[in-house]
């Protein structure tokens, strides 16, 4: 994995210095909420697990309550002009989902016999283009990026019957996946003010076809200097 990540940080940069030779690179910082859907923190896999001699073959269709709280989102990037109206923007970040609260409820016992709580953390890597309507003081755009996506999940599972069923407590995934948004720039001479909205799906390349969409809206306030 940690092969993967350093080989695309160095196609990024190797594209940021050829693509930008004679241009001028602003650094962009962001923050905010993340409100993921239902599914972002969903952890068990479709492994066939065994339950009193019965196999059972997707664990996530007996979870109640599958949805994570709202979390928060952290990302840095490079802005470099291609003209006046269209920016190459490389982007590394973070996004993370704090407990995710879920029932697991098996067929044919049809009682709770666990609780789990997760944590989620998403490390988009993405590169993409900024295409602005106008530049002016407020200049408005649209966003499109390809990201990958590394989704990294632990949690604490607490049995609430004598049943259990080997879980580990922490897994990791690998996810192709894409965001498109909307903001805008404010001119402040010196810097900039950034506002932005927008939509990622992190698994548009599933696993198998039982694996769920997992996605999530980001609102964010940052600068570019």
């Amino acid at each position: 994995m940690i092969k993967k990540i350093k080989l695309i940080i160095t196609l990024i940069l190797l594209i940021t210095i050829k693509v930008n030779a004679e241009n001028k690179i602003n650094i962009g910082i962001n923050a905010g909420l993340a409100i993921p859907n239902e599914k972002v923190s969903q952890f068990f896999d479709n492994a066939k697990q065994i339950i009193d001699g019965k196999g059972y073959d997707t664990i996530a269709n007996y979870i109640l309550n599958t949805a994570a709280n709202i979390g928060y989102n952290i990302q840095i990037q490079a802005r470099m002009p291609l003209s006046n109206n269209f920016i190459f923007i490389p982007t590394i970040g973070i996004t993370r989902f704090n407990e995710g609260i879920y029932d697991l409820v098996p067929l044919g016992i049809d009682t709770i016999i666990a609780k789990a709580q997760s944590t989620t953390n998403i490390v988009p890597i993405s590169i993409g283009f900024n295409t602005y309507l106008i530049k002016k003081f407020i200049s408005p755009y649209i966003n499109a990026n390809l990201c990958y996506n590394y989704i990294a999940y632990s949690y604490d599972i607490a049995w609430v019957k004598d049943l259990t069923i080997p879980i580990s407590t922490s897994n990791a995934i690998h996810r192709l996946g894409y965001s498109i948004g909307t903001g805008i720039d404010i001119d402040l001479s010196l810097i900039s003010v950034n506002i932005e909205a927008k939509f990622s799906n992190i698994n548009i390349i599933k696993y198998d076809d039982n694996e769920p969409n997992k996605q999530y809206f980001t609102f964010s306030l940052g600068i570019i200097f």
